[in-house]
């Protein structure tokens, strides 16, 4: 029972390890690449920038944020991403005016949901994976260079593939429990929150 318990404990702290390590590569990475670097990030922090300075949501078809070139904005996509960025500007903004500071944490709402999503991929694997595979599952899709990278730039699909993730949990807890009140419930906050990306 003792050896059980032990290996419990290693296995934590080898799960909030992995965790810590891919929170530190996406901050990182969202750190030290340059702004506009990644597809259409300054069309998406005009959105950012506008929550902030106005304080409620923009029309799609606003000047200030329609794109010149284009003709477009990101007003017509879902915003929720952007609404949590515009917060953590705010709050970057008591403590400095640095543009560079401020376009970081916008990016922090991508950083923080793909470090959940990992979170995610524990309890996914853990549910269908044995021994090494369970670290395995989480590490190829954690680290693999696109999922990282959407982690370290302005988007909503972070936020996205975190209510991916907790969906298939959901499911797999549901399965499990024969759809008792508290799977649903868990399925149906996944699915109401993956709707605020696609209407």
């Amino acid at each position: 029972m003792k050896e059980k318990t032990k290996q419990e404990k290693i296995e934590l702290i080898l799960k909030i390890l992995i965790v810590v390590i891919a929170f530190a590569v996406y901050f990182t990475w969202s750190c030290s690449q340059t702004y506009n670097s990644a597809p259409d990030e300054y069309m998406k922090y005009d959105i950012c920038k506008y929550i902030v300075q106005n304080g409620n949501l923009p029309h799609g078809g606003d000047e200030t944020i329609r794109n010149p070139i284009w003709g477009i904005s990101y007003g017509f996509t879902p915003i929720f991403a952007y609404i949590i960025s515009a917060i953590f500007m705010r709050i970057v903004m008591l403590f400095t005016t640095n543009e560079f500071a401020i376009v970081v944490a916008a990016r922090f709402t991508s950083v923080l949901f793909s470090t959940l999503t990992v979170v995610m991929l524990f309890k996914i694997s853990e549910k269908i994976f044995k021994g090494v595979f369970k670290y395995l599952f989480v590490i190829l899709i954690a680290f693999l260079p696109q999922f990282a990278f959407l982690g370290s730039y302005i988007n909503n699909d972070s936020m996205a593939l975190f209510s991916i993730s907790f969906i298939i949990y959901s499911w797999i807890i549901g399965i499990e429990n024969k759809w008792n009140i508290k799977s649903c419930i868990m399925l149906g906050v996944g699915v109401r929150n993956m709707c605020t990306f696609i209407l």
